[in-house]
């Protein structure tokens, strides 16, 4: 589970969604996610593309 902090622009975003897939051992999701996510164009694009890695919670 990744929670949402306020603020956060799409890289912030998406280097916690990859820190949380290394954490908790997700090693080869979390390089997966990292190149994947190096091609997104836009937050919302972002946000679908972790999604399809992690659960989200705002906080």
């Amino acid at each position: 589970m990744l929670t949402i902090l306020p603020g956060w622009d799409m890289y912030e975003f998406h280097l916690a969604a990859v820190a949380a897939l290394r954490k908790a051992g997700l090693l080869d999701q979390a390089r997966e996610l990292h190149q994947r996510g190096l091609d997104a164009p836009s937050f919302y694009h972002m946000r679908e593309l972790v999604l399809e890695y992690v659960a989200l919670r705002t906080g």
